[in-house]
């Protein structure tokens, strides 16, 4: 709830009344946190996924078993938090539509990661949470730091977010 009231006020607050060009240098400083807490967070997920299908996973890394999966989701409830308010701030100043307007809202992934609270999360639920965090990843950063909104569908089909 609290992520949505900030979200809720940094909408109101940060709106502008002529939108403002962001240049590459500013997007950059802006985006390069949740960039790397989402590459960080996709890394600890496959680690998790690794660590509960050992025979059926492809690749030689991540380290296994680094932490467990309700504190892999936990974790990744937050980054997924910081990038939301990352992006509906840039959304703001640039008068474009927010994050809401595709894909999950915060409070859909708040009901989403509250599910899983209380048990031990298969690997599905934790491939789901890899491609939420890839989709998010790409879909709002990544699009959003090199200015290519007009290309934003080419990516959706393949990573389930918007």
């Amino acid at each position: 709830m609290v992520q949505y009231a900030l979200v809720n006020r940094t909408m109101t607050y940060a709106s502008v009344r002529r939108p403002i060009r962001l240049k590459f240098s500013q997007r950059l400083l802006l985006r390069t946190a949740p960039i790397l807490f989402l590459l960080h967070c996709s890394m600890r997920l496959l680690s998790c996924i690794r660590c509960q299908s050992p025979k059926s996973y492809p690749f030689s890394w991540p380290e296994p078993c680094l932490t467990s999966a309700q504190n892999v989701l936990w974790y990744t409830f937050k980054c997924t938090c910081l990038s939301y308010f990352i992006e509906t701030f840039c959304a703001s100043l640039e008068m474009r539509t927010g994050p809401g307007d595709n894909g999950m809202t915060v409070i859909e992934y708040a009901f989403a990661f509250a599910e899983t609270a209380n048990l031990t999360p298969t690997p599905e639920v934790l491939i789901a949470a890899l491609l939420s965090v890839s989709g998010t990843l790409v879909n709002s950063h990544l699009v959003a730091l090199f200015n290519w909104h007009a290309y934003r569908v080419c990516p959706s089909p393949a990573l389930s977010n918007s």
